[in-house]
């Protein structure tokens, strides 16, 4: 049966949601809480998705996802820290000539290494898991690192392309906090008139920043999923984005801080198992002899360092919640304009077992 022909079994199983119509015909026809029944390999149905499927859909992805996503992120953390490291344990041996060359030359390296390396992980590692997550495909290390080899450093492109296409905008900030620090400072009627003139900049640079962010903010996802480069991911974006943009800002605004509530409330506990771990080692630690005081304090070493890991787990997590949401947002997108739920079901996994069409009017609850 041809997709340009309505199946036998109801209303097409993709693509856009039935008309309204004119007052005059038939209501809506499906109930209310209710929408047409679409194929879902994976962690979303293919079709187009509304608040509840973005954030299922988000939760769920990470479920599948969040011990390869892990293993990443705490690679690259220990990377990092080792390299930051050396230098240290180079003045720690004593060796002038030797130190003098690691905080050199080894310093720079740090820098450049955490640049270079987190946020081209953060943003291509979870953007990867998440096309396998939608046409449910199983997520593996194989994958991870086949796609993160080519496509880590067009994606710190994309951000860097995209943070310099709103550096004017922030420009525009600075000159309205300058003027508003002038006016305060001059006090009168002109102090006044550059305090207002400055708030103006001010808000004029906040708004056109905030309108850039989100009019770019499939750049990223983007150059992962469909290997196109800085310039063109930004232009394409663009794009998507064209006539939607506030409810591109409201969705992504709410997993933002859905994730960051999350984040939030994991480092307090954590911060409080920590505390509770930590002050009797410390105790113990000065009132023992001096045997017992190091290894108490080698403990409470190790107590920080696993608790430092864990945090940066969570962290890491709760910053991956935020881009799932970007990335299913921007599968939502295409879905409704270039009816891309075909294409996605044809790169699907095979089912399970055996799976017929729906009933006639067969409806999924939101």
């Amino acid at each position: 049966m041809s997709y340009n022909q309505p199946p036998p079994y109801g209303p097409p199983p993709y693509g856009g949601p039935p008309p309204y119509g004119p007052p005059h015909q038939p209501p809506y026809p499906y109930p209310y809480g209710a929408r047409p029944w679409a194929p879902q390999p994976g962690v979303v149905p293919l079709r187009p998705l509304g608040v509840g499927d973005v954030l299922k859909g988000s939760f769920l992805a990470l479920g599948r996802s969040w011990p390869q996503l892990v293993g990443l992120y705490l690679l690259a953390t220990v990377a990092l820290a080792a390299v930051f490291l050396l230098p240290v344990l180079l003045v720690a041996a004593g060796d002038g000539e030797s130190a003098e060359f690691g905080l050199v030359a080894v310093g720079p390296l740090w820098v450049m290494a955490a640049f270079l390396l987190v946020p081209a992980v953060a943003l291509a590692a979870p953007l990867t898991a998440l096309r396998e997550a939608v046409v449910g495909r199983k997520v593996t290390w194989s994958v991870l690192w086949e796609r993160l080899g080519s496509r880590s450093l067009r994606v710190l492109a994309t951000v860097l392309l995209t943070a310099c296409v709103a550096l004017p905008f922030v420009a525009v900030i600075g000159l309205g906090v300058a003027g508003i620090a002038g006016g305060v400072h001059l006090g009168g009627g002109g102090g006044v008139a550059l305090a207002l003139l400055g708030l103006l900049l001010l808000c004029a640079g906040f708004v056109g920043a905030v309108w850039t962010t989100y009019r770019l903010i499939f750049a990223p996802a983007i150059t992962v999923l469909e290997g196109l480069g800085p310039v063109a991911a930004l232009r394409r974006s663009a794009a998507l984005v064209q006539g939607d943009w506030w409810r591109i800002f409201g969705i992504s605004y709410l997993m933002g801080m859905i994730g960051g509530g999350i984040g939030y409330l994991a480092m307090m506990l954590l911060a409080l198992v920590g505390g509770l771990v930590l002050f009797p080692l410390l105790a113990s630690a000065g009132f023992g002899d001096a045997d017992q005081g190091a290894s108490l304090g080698i403990a409470a070493i190790v107590v920080v360092v696993v608790l430092g890991l864990v945090m940066s787990a969570v962290q890491a997590l709760t910053f991956t919640l935020g881009i799932y949401g970007i990335g299913l947002l921007y599968v939502d997108q295409r879905i409704r304009r270039e009816n891309f739920a075909e294409a996605l079901l044809a790169s699907a996994a095979p089912p399970a077992g055996p799976a017929g069409p729906p009933a006639p009017g067969a409806t999924l609850p939101l």
